[in-house]
């Protein structure tokens, strides 16, 4: 898989990949990162204490009974023994198996991380019913994403939840472990020479236009229209008439700014996707409106509300289909 990933750019199965996000504050504490295999990536941090802490995160193949699953699942465990030796580790990973002892994949690797002393959280996930995928077309849910820490961190583990939304195009739900981990984030002022300008864009779509239109209103009734306009003749070209028009115009200007940041939404330009457009927020948000209401009725799968949930699973495909169509242009 290594070689053929090397070679151009791969999505779906089996090619799941692995990577890392983090805030820029956090680049003082990242040390370095380690690939392995293709399916196993690893970043060491540095916390406030001095120790290390090492994150993997890990996609393993596809569960099989056959020696094919059993070799590359090996090769997987071998790189993970390596990367756990030594270090504090926090694993997380697409295991493709449920854990059940009974699964030759889940065995195996139960009996690896618990001779380094990881042990699996599923523990502190409050989720009721737990499930993290759940693939429609087949009728199958099961709970095949995990976490596994060294057991020295576990009492750094402040909450886990399974994030579920209608905004979700994938079939894995999203596994989130909140830690109080120590890192010391320091900012340092380096002179306005490296700060670079920021630039936001306003999201009118998104701004209730009364509020802006009241902010507007409060503004600029409020300010005072000067002296000389009232006395002013038509052509005027007194030094200090001008100045009085200019300050009088700022102000509105001000007034205009200050009501558009307290009424309209920013975002970083550089944020939005550039194929978006209303007719995806139009099907995102029909998505989303339709999950919240099945969600809300406790998730039936029979009787009435199932035609609710499958008016969801018809917006959410529209909404995927919608995306890729508008990417492609």
């Amino acid at each position: 898989m290594s070689d053929r990933l090397a070679s151009a750019v791969y999505y779906g199965r089996p090619y799941g990949g692995v990577g890392f996000l983090w805030r820029k504050k956090f680049a003082r504490n990242y040390i370095g990162y380690k690939a392995r295999s293709g399916r196993i990536l690893s970043m060491m941090l540095r916390l406030n204490d001095g120790k290390r802490l090492n994150i993997v995160s890990v996609y393993f193949p596809c569960f099989a009974n056959s020696c094919e699953y059993i070799a590359e699942l090996s090769e997987c465990l071998s790189d993970i023994e390596v990367l756990s030796d030594g270090a504090e580790a926090i694993i997380v990973s697409d295991t493709n198996f449920e854990c059940d002892l009974c699964n030759d994949g889940c065995r195996q690797c139960f009996s690896l991380l618990n001779s380094y002393n990881i042990r699996h959280c599923v523990g502190f996930v409050t989720t009721k019913n737990p499930i993290t995928y759940c693939n429609d077309a087949l009728g199958h849910c099961s709970f095949i994403d995990h976490m596994f820490v060294s057991d020295s961190l576990t009492k750094n583990i402040a909450s886990g939840i399974i994030f579920d939304s209608g905004a979700n195009l994938s079939d894995h739900l999203p596994l989130i472990y909140l830690f109080k981990f120590d890192v010391g984030v320091q900012v340092t002022k380096s002179g306005a020479a490296n700060i670079s300008a920021k630039y936001y864009t306003w999201r009118w779509d998104k701004t209730d236009l009364s509020y802006f239109y009241d902010c507007s209103y409060q503004n600029i009734t409020n300010l005072v229209v000067p002296y000389p306009y009232e006395h002013c003749d038509l052509g005027c070209r007194d030094a200090s008439h001008l100045c009085a028009v200019s300050a009088y115009y700022e102000s509105i200007v001000h007034a205009l700014q200050s009501a558009s940041h307290s009424a309209i939404p920013r975002v970083p330009y550089h944020s939005l996707k550039p194929f978006w457009n209303d007719e995806l927020d139009r099907l995102k948000d029909d998505s989303v409106f339709w999950h919240d209401i099945w969600v809300s009725a406790g998730r039936p799968r029979t009787g009435t509300l199932q035609h609710i949930r499958l008016s969801y699973f018809t917006f959410k495909a529209k909404y995927k289909l919608g995306i890729r169509h508008a990417y492609k242009l």
